[in-house]
């Protein structure tokens, strides 16, 4: 069975991602942060672990439990709490970060859950089909700002 940090590794390899932009993306100073979750051989990946689950977009629950796979299409997208009445009650009146929530329908979550779900052949025909879309409709740096689509970074020379 694998470790928190093996399954962290693997669904970061899967989106591409460097070790350095995943822990720019959750918080850390330095990638060591990610480094350091994926070699520990037992942890379930600290605070940061609900972090990494969103920005990978993946099961939380995946990442402590599993089970174990190859296919990553297979494992569940990241779900945010739905906080009820009685869990908000149950809160201390110190904690300002309870807030009901639902989880993401948003168009651009949406479109990251199917996007998983497509082959490599279908995958080839969406990046097609959103190039055009993307030169018809281009959004400006406001509305492309967010976890699963980080807003562009201008370097000034």
């Amino acid at each position: 069975m694998k470790t928190v940090g093996e399954r962290i590794r693997q669904a970061r390899e899967y989106r591409g991602l460097s070790a350095e932009t995943l822990a720019s993306r959750v918080g850390y100073k330095t990638q060591s942060g990610i480094s350091n979750l994926e070699n520990r051989a037992t942890g379930r990946g600290g605070f940061a672990l609900p972090r990494i689950a969103e920005e990978l977009n993946f099961a939380l629950d995946w990442f402590l439990q599993g089970p174990d796979t190859e296919d990553m299409r297979t494992v569940p997208t990241f779900r945010p709490p739905v906080w009820t009445s009685e869990l908000v009650q149950a809160t201390p009146a110190s904690t300002s970060l309870v807030r009901e929530s639902t989880e993401d329908y948003s168009p651009r979550a949406k479109a990251h859950r199917l996007i998983d779900q497509l082959s490599e052949k279908g995958l080839s025909h969406a990046v097609e089909l959103l190039e055009g879309l993307a030169e018809r409709h281009p959004a400006n740096q406001t509305e492309r700002a967010g976890v699963l689509v980080p807003a562009p970074h201008k370097h000034v020379a």
